[in-house]
């Protein structure tokens, strides 16, 4: 089917639905569309694409520079605690969707329906096979490379945006368009199966019955709350597929080994606390992360640490305690 269809309308002639699909549902000629107008929004600079497209055009580094002023922000993470998870992403997926049908009407936000993967994976396949991560898709999940670039298909060495400070108030401390903690010198897309050495930080990608769980009444209460299904939608239902496929690197060797050793009792040793833990502490003020690191710093010199005068004299656990 194609990725839209025309219904009448009374007397005011037609009215246009698009209608999204699961991305192997779609006919090669669609899917190759959605891809190539995917590419022109991330290969495209916002002002040259509005020059062409029209005003509703929105390169990728305008939808990231977006989700990094509420994800990013040094109050709270406006995107993902509490009541913002579904209302902000809802509505950069309906800029991106206006930003690609104004490269192509043909086209709208397809997607990906990562339970297909989960129940192979149940199976035996590895859901970095799927074709998903295909080199025309949206290449591999598991680049086989030092700095862990998409090196070949479609995507091979896409840019993040670099001396990104005059575009935007949030970067990394390299002027990459990433968040301040983030110190990942590589200008490139990026992908890691590994969590600090930890392969899928112990996840599995969430399946029906994950979500079916989620979205049923509570068996004490008989309630079924906005707050709980927000909750869950912005963790176990879509956390996993960010950390197994973005998942932290450059790690400690005792930290990875305390991972590799108690790593099962996920409830302690959890290697995707390292990234979630350490942005909270950033907010709070201990994690503190360099501001300017130049282009030739190695990683080892541009590192997020908590300072000794502000650590004091606490312990660790005295801290993680108090920060909650």
């Amino acid at each position: 089917p194609r990725s839209f269809f025309t219904a009448p309308r009374a007397a005011r002639g037609c009215l246009r639905r698009y209608v999204r699909r699961e991305l192997r549902d779609l006919t090669d000629t669609d899917r190759a569309r959605y891809f190539d107008a995917l590419h022109t929004v991330y290969a495209t600079e916002q002002a040259d694409g509005v020059a062409r497209y029209g005003k509703n055009f929105k390169s990728a580094a305008w939808l990231v520079r977006e989700h990094l002023y509420g994800a990013a922000d040094r109050s709270c993470d406006h995107w993902h605690d509490d009541a913002g998870f579904l209302n902000h992403h809802v509505g950069i997926t309906l800029q991106l969707e206006a930003s690609l049908r104004s490269v192509d009407p043909h086209v709208c936000s397809h997607y990906w329906d990562y339970t297909v993967d989960a129940a192979s994976e149940a199976g035996g396949v590895d859901y970095v096979t799927s074709p998903i991560f295909d080199a025309d898709w949206f290449g591999s999940a598991d680049p086989n490379r030092t700095d862990h670039a998409i090196a070949h298909g479609r995507w091979a060495f896409t840019h993040v945006m670099k001396d990104a400070t005059g575009f935007s108030n949030i970067t990394n401390p390299y002027g990459l368009l990433r968040s301040p903690w983030n110190t990942d010198p590589t200008p490139f897309v990026t992908r890691s199966r590994y969590v600090l050495g930890v392969k899928d930080a112990y996840y599995t990608l969430p399946e029906c019955s994950d979500f079916q769980s989620y979205l049923k009444s509570d068996d004490d209460t008989g309630a079924l709350t906005m707050a709980s299904i927000s909750d869950a939608l912005n963790g176990e239902l879509h956390g996993p597929a960010h950390i197994m496929t973005g998942g932290p690197r450059w790690p400690d060797p005792p930290v990875e080994s305390l991972f590799h050793t108690q790593g099962h009792d996920h409830g302690r040793f959890s290697p995707d606390q390292m990234l979630l833990g350490s942005k909270y502490l950033w907010r709070q003020g201990y994690v503190r992360c360099p501001e300017y690191c130049s282009t030739d710093a190695p990683q080892s010199e541009c590192a997020c640490s908590c300072p000794a005068e502000i650590v004091g004299a606490r312990s660790a656990q005295d801290i993680l305690m108090d920060m909650g």
